[in-house]
């Protein structure tokens, strides 16, 4: 599945993630598993495959059906109990998550003496609410929780969906 690029994340002023060539394949190993993770989780096991099964062959890939356009493409509409329900797209809720778990995974770093945490004389730590990381992971959620909405407003076009709820986060 190829949905996301690393290259979606060195030209996008709200998710920017500098990189290198290191970086690069770490990245690209990150997308692969936010992605497969984060749909099985919004979708549910069964709807994931039918969506996996309806992306385009080229990259990066889209749905072609659709029902699955609907949930994959940004949305805003009004519900009757939750007021509106708006959805910036899969790709943007996929990128803000992959944004999440590479900044928090990335304060430390493996090498073949231990576990190391970058230092510099000309720059200090930022924490991560200082730059938005959960304010990003957050608009991922309530994307998140609109598709799964839509879903289960209109469950007859989605009768296998078995999707998982996902909560909002903080560093408190």
């Amino acid at each position: 599945m190829a949905i996301l690029q690393p290259s979606d994340f060195t030209d996008n002023p709200i998710y920017n993630i500098a990189l290198t060539i290191q970086a690069d394949a770490e990245l690209e190993t990150l997308i692969d598993d936010v992605e497969k993770n984060t749909l099985q989780e919004l979708l549910g096991c069964d709807l994931y495959n039918l969506f996996i099964a309806d992306l385009t062959a080229s990259t990066p890939q889209v749905p072609q059906t659709q029902i699955y356009l609907d949930i994959f493409n940004a949305f805003c509409f009004d519900h009757v109990l939750c007021g509106p329900q708006k959805s910036q797209g899969m790709k943007d809720l996929l990128m803000a998550f992959v944004y999440f778990e590479w900044h928090r995974y990335n304060l430390n770093k493996s090498v073949s003496t231990g576990i190391v945490r970058g230092d510099s004389e000309n720059s200090n730590m930022v924490l991560a609410e200082s730059f938005g990381t959960y304010d990003k992971y957050n608009r991922a959620v309530s994307s998140y929780r609109s598709i799964q909405q839509y879903i289960s407003d209109n469950s007859t076009d989605y009768p296998s969906f078995e999707g998982r709820r996902k909560l909002y986060n903080s560093a408190i």
